[in-house]
């Protein structure tokens, strides 16, 4: 999936989600502006994707927050291009790093795969900056998925057809590669595209194999899923054209086939028998009465996005679970006057991103899973030395049986200290601590200590994060020693975040942000 998992998350599989599971729907566009789409989103659910502008065909990538952070307000910020006409953004990690394709000042055919930045990192500036190419003929680029690491997969190219190679772009040496950009190489034919990437390295794409067909391809940095290191056919049987769209952390992929009678089929590979499916290459069935579907993102939990097309050519948002496709227009409340035609992206709460239209105009848009009762946030933050103040957020569902993860996120964090989650089922509370106030009420719980991230030391700023999938953690899958009250349905749980500060004197040397109060569902 084009989005990665920050330290403290970890992917599991339980029972399947809910089928009555509802969405509240969030219109992403820029107000004025008539077409736009979302591509990826993160585990907060920032999303980023391309917007029209004033000026006729001229298109910006955006990146969208609920919340202020990154250093951006709340809502879509346009992240402009590399001083051409057109810039799109096609993933974005748990950092906010972007990535994507922007024209240059030089000419439309100077497109460059670039990283953007919230805040300096990796010896480059923030804002947008051009990776180049892998050289020689190929004189453009493009980025397509990025990782929590930095790391990018994406497409080097130049003016000639078959003049494409996928690549995967490092900030420093890792994987057993320099930093910088390196060619993937084909399965044979002439070219090969790079489409996604998961936290290890391992890329995704299509490839030109040996008699005009076109496979789909799995890259491993190093022998993995009883798989070779380097290039691997994961549709050898396919007869025209197969593409590889989107893996997860579990090395599991999804894509879609054009089969010799020219329909559009879903796979979904797996390195190994899951969700009551045998390893290897599963097509799923079309969404009945739609002949079409083609896969487009795949979440930790085996969840798939993509669209069906009928019979007429109309397209349709739709998710795969319990076995099944379901038309993601009768998942949100009827009356909208939107239809959702695409949907390209799925994090591991459930939430979604993708096109749709309303009034006629293309709208980017995001779907997040509901909550009952509603989440709630309270209490006050303590700020910290340097001025941030830390704020908690809930995505998905606090269910450990519902299939999905309930993502704890505090953003606004000092960067690169250690943190912790504090939690309780005695309720609220509203003590001094600390310099700050303590807003969970005791006999207190605590979660294993993760470190915030974001930017680099020396540097002193807010770009830290702390998350935890709570399902997970309550079902003892992401260390510690959770409270049994995680997984009873009816109990109330409060949460707040606790770091460290060095910035304060002992005994106040900690920062806490404001807290989450949620209700564990059956």
């Amino acid at each position: 999936m084009k989005l990665s998992l920050p330290l403290g998350v970890v992917p599991f599989a339980l029972a399947s989600l809910a089928s009555a599971q509802q969405y509240e729907l969030v219109d992403l566009g820029i107000a004025g502006v008539a077409d736009s789409e979302a591509f990826a989103l993160n585990e907060r659910s920032d999303v980023v994707g391309s917007h029209d502008t004033a000026f006729t065909g001229e298109k910006h990538a955006f990146l969208w927050t609920k919340l202020p952070q990154y250093g951006l307000p709340a809502g879509a910020t346009d992240l402009g291009t590399l001083g051409g006409t057109f810039a799109d953004a096609q993933g974005i990690n748990a950092l906010g790093q972007t990535t994507g394709g922007a024209f240059t000042a030089s000419s439309p055919f100077s497109q460059r795969a670039y990283l953007w930045l919230p805040a300096p990192a990796y010896g480059l500036p923030a804002g947008m900056n051009a990776l180049g190419t892998l050289g020689g003929t190929q004189v453009a680029s493009r980025g397509e998925g990025i990782n929590a690491l930095g790391q990018l997969a994406g497409t080097s190219f130049g003016g000639n057809p078959g003049d494409q190679t996928a690549f995967l772009w490092l900030p420093v040496a890792d994987l057993g590669l320099a930093s910088g950009m390196h060619s993937l190489g084909t399965l044979g034919g002439a070219s090969s595209f790079g489409v996604d990437l998961n936290a290890h390295g391992e890329v995704v794409g299509r490839s030109d194999a040996s008699g005009g067909t076109t496979h789909a391809f799995l890259w491993l940095p190093s022998a993995k899923y009883g798989l070779a290191a380097g290039l691997n056919d994961l549709t050898p049987g396919a007869s025209v054209f197969a593409e590889a769209a989107a893996l997860n952390d579990l090395g599991e992929v999804v894509g879609t086939e054009l089969t010799a009678s020219f329909a559009l089929r879903a796979w979904l590979w797996l390195p190994s028998a899951h969700y009551g499916l045998p390893a290897g290459v599963n097509t799923l069935p079309p969404l009945a009465p739609h002949p079409d579907v083609s896969a487009l993102d795949v979440n930790a939990h085996g969840m798939v996005v993509g669209y069906a097309s009928t019979v007429t050519g109309v397209q349709l948002a739709v998710l795969w679970e319990n076995g099944a496709w379901k038309d993601l227009n009768t998942l949100v409340a009827g009356g909208s006057g939107w239809t959702l035609d695409v949907a390209n992206a799925i994090n591991d709460a459930g939430d979604i991103a993708g096109r749709g239209t309303f009034n006629g105009a293309s709208r980017a848009f995001l779907l997040r899973r509901t909550s009952t009762p509603p989440l709630a946030t309270y209490c006050t933050a303590k700020t910290t030395s340097n001025g941030c103040v830390p704020r908690i957020d809930g995505h998905g569902s606090p269910s450990v049986a519902n299939g999905a993860s309930f993502q704890v996120t505090c953003i606004g964090l000092r960067n690169q200290k250690s943190a912790l989650l504090l939690y309780g089922s005695n309720g609220r509370a509203s003590v001094p601590f600390s310099g700050g106030t303590l807003c969970v009420a005791a006999p207190l719980k605590r979660t294993p200590l993760a470190s915030t991230g974001g930017s680099a030391v020396p540097a002193s700023d807010c770009s830290g994060v702390f998350q935890l999938d709570f399902n997970a953690f309550a079902a003892g899958l992401a260390g510690g020693n959770p409270s049994p009250a995680l997984s009873v349905p009816g109990t109330t749980i409060d949460v707040q975040t606790w770091g460290r500060d060095p910035g304060f004197s002992p005994p106040n040397n900690t920062q806490l942000s404001d807290a989450l109060e949620y209700v564990v569902a059956p």
